[in-house]
């Protein structure tokens, strides 16, 4: 890795903590992914580090969590994380919200980095623990969004909230052929429930905004529901999986 000073950055997710080091010219030098927010996963992750310039964090986690992050940044590296919190506006996007710190900081930056790359109007799917569908103008209004629960959450919904939906199987199989056990019929029926979303935003996305739309992809389940936008415009469609990431050098420059 290179020696000069770096910039390590976090995704803290509700079910994934990502993590990414870029050099300082900001070209991604590694990354991966973390057991939990731990002592011993952090230690283990500070021993493959260079010294470090910085160290900014998008967070969805609970603050107990941050704490834990922050105090290992400035005992590892005498460095102070840097959180980035959802604004007002920022790089000429503009919130919708009426109480800006109510939107997930993830959504923010995602729509920050696809409304930069883009330069006009912009639908960001973000496929994680939640499906997350965000409307943005071409002139940098958030128009409004929709959440709903990612594949995982519904399948555990489906376990926690009936007596004998029950299974341990894993495989999901094609999402377009009906399942023909209760592992793939519930997979499967969470992967359709998804896949209409999605279908059902670009509906929204064609109606509100200007044709020659970009959609912008991301997402840790992203890949699952990619054949879904096969009829968008490869010319439009943007498959960035650290794009809640990438949106930390704009928040945080």
């Amino acid at each position: 890795m290179n020696p000069s000073p770096a910039i390590l950055e976090f995704d803290l997710g509700n079910t994934s903590v990502k993590w990414r080091l870029l050099d300082a010219a900001g070209t991604r030098q590694g990354g991966g992914r973390l057991e939990g927010i731990t002592d011993a996963a952090l230690s283990l992750l500070a021993a493959e580090l260079p010294p470090l310039a910085r160290v900014r964090v998008a967070s969805v986690v609970a603050e107990g969590s941050e704490r834990v992050l922050a105090d290992w940044a400035r005992s590892s590296f005498g460095l102070r994380a840097e959180f980035a919190r959802t604004t007002a506006s920022c790089c000429g996007l503009r919130n919708s919200y009426e109480d800006p710190s109510r939107m997930g900081a993830d959504r923010w930056l995602a729509m920050l980095a696809a409304y930069r790359e883009a330069a006009g109007p912009v639908l960001v799917i973000d496929i994680g623990s939640a499906l997350k569908l965000d409307f943005v103008s071409e002139n940098g209004e958030h128009l409004g969004g929709y959440i709903v629960p990612g594949l995982g959450l519904m399948q555990r919904a489906l376990v926690a909230g009936t007596d004998r939906v029950r299974f341990s199987e894993a495989d999901a199989g094609d999402w377009r052929q009906p399942g023909r056990s209760t592992a793939e019929a519930v997979c499967r029926g969470a992967a359709l429930a998804s896949s209409g979303a999605v279908m059902a935003a670009l509906q929204v996305a064609d109606a509100q905004l200007p044709a020659g739309y970009a959609v912008f992809l991301a997402g840790g389940d992203a890949d699952q529901l990619s054949d879904v936008l096969v009829p968008v415009s490869q010319q439009r469609l943007f498959c960035r999986p650290e794009l809640v990431m990438d949106g930390l050098a704009l928040a945080l420059p």
